[in-house]
């Protein structure tokens, strides 16, 4: 077993989630993979992989994720409260439509982390604060949001709030268990509650810059497969049909 625990969010049908999982053997031992879910009680009877959990909370199915708030803390409190973290090291948070591309994907995230001394890695991180960042503005219009942040940072400037997509991450056991612990104070969308609680609690939080080429925020990335294999990034995003039982 390694030092990575792989968790792997997804509302899909449980046939959709068998292939999911056989593609993921080629990058990650099948003992590191967990699966996150969040569709119906149903399909999560039918899927036949016995590394699971099921997510109540209605934060995970959303409409519209960022009007929404969407969340991924029940997700970081399962993993440490269920043991799923316990002699772990890292975390690998993925969505279902991240499709990872090198083998033995761990040890690559594992070796920019310590090269880059952080705590957590992140796609498209920027800093938002004091910028027409829709997201930022949207929290920032009620003055709860600053109060909370003042209250809870360990920076000379508790104004800083940073944003990463959500779709991909990855995380020191450290900063995942410190985030985990963090209580909502109301609704606070996932792609800036992430970062920017690991930040104000001392976490440094940096890019994944080998990977930024081929990770879209629509679309279907899947026509880029062999280009971005041959490249050498780590992950393509989004891939929402690779899955699909008449895709090949």
């Amino acid at each position: 077993m390694g030092d990575t625990v792989n968790i792997i969010v997804t509302h899909q049908p449980a046939e959709h989630v068998a292939r999911m999982l056989e593609w993921w053997h080629t990058a990650a031992s099948a003992d590191s993979l967990w699966i996150a879910y969040g569709g119906t009680r149903e399909e999560f009877a039918q899927i036949a992989w016995p590394q699971k959990f099921y997510l109540e909370s209605n934060r995970i199915r959303t409409p519209n994720p960022q009007r929404d708030r969407q969340s991924y803390q029940e997700i970081f409190q399962r993993v440490v409260a269920d043991g799923i973290l316990d002699g772990k090291r890292y975390v690998h948070l993925a969505e279902y439509d991240q499709l990872p591309l090198q083998p033995a994907i761990n040890s690559l995230q594992i070796r920019v982390l310590h090269r880059l001394k952080a705590d957590v890695l992140g796609y498209r991180l920027k800093r938002v604060d004091g910028t027409n960042n829709p997201h930022c503005l949207y929290h920032q219009a009620d003055p709860a949001f600053a109060r909370f942040f003042k209250g809870l940072s360990r920076r000379p400037d508790p104004g800083v709030v940073l944003s990463f997509v959500g779709f991909g991450s990855f995380w020191s056991a450290a900063a995942f268990r410190a985030v985990a612990a963090v209580v909502e104070p109301f609704p606070i969308y996932l792609e800036l509650w992430m970062p920017t609680v690991a930040h104000h609690l001392g976490f440094s939080v940096r890019c994944i810059a080998e990977a930024e080429k081929f990770n879209a925020l629509e679309g279907d990335a899947l026509p880029l497969l062999n280009e971005a294999a041959a490249a050498g990034v780590w992950n393509l995003h989004p891939v929402k049909t690779r899955w699909n039982p008449e895709t090949t």
